[in-house]
């Protein structure tokens, strides 16, 4: 579904529950996360912790999660995030 969206000219954000770390450690051992990195623009990593809710988050749900800017963290080799 991503790469159609991405066809599609959409700015494509994707929840997952798993940590940027993680999805690059196993990227070939589980079918399609090589093809969601290489097509989504924004990962909101982590999993959803509710004892670290916090009101006035935007765009994920604990202060655990990170919104990073993928396009840039793989060209720089570095988590980039993105500051809402």
């Amino acid at each position: 579904m991503a790469k159609k969206f991405k066809e599609a000219n959409l700015n494509i954000w994707s929840y997952t529950g798993y940590t940027f770390e993680y999805i690059i450690n196993n990227l070939d051992k589980i079918l399609g996360w090589r093809d969601l990195l290489n097509n989504i623009d924004v990962l909101v990593d982590g999993k959803f912790e509710k004892d670290m809710m916090e009101d006035g988050l935007r765009f994920r749900g604990s202060s655990n999660q990170r919104i990073i800017d993928v396009r840039k963290t793989l060209k720089e080799n570095k988590i980039c995030q993105l500051e809402y």
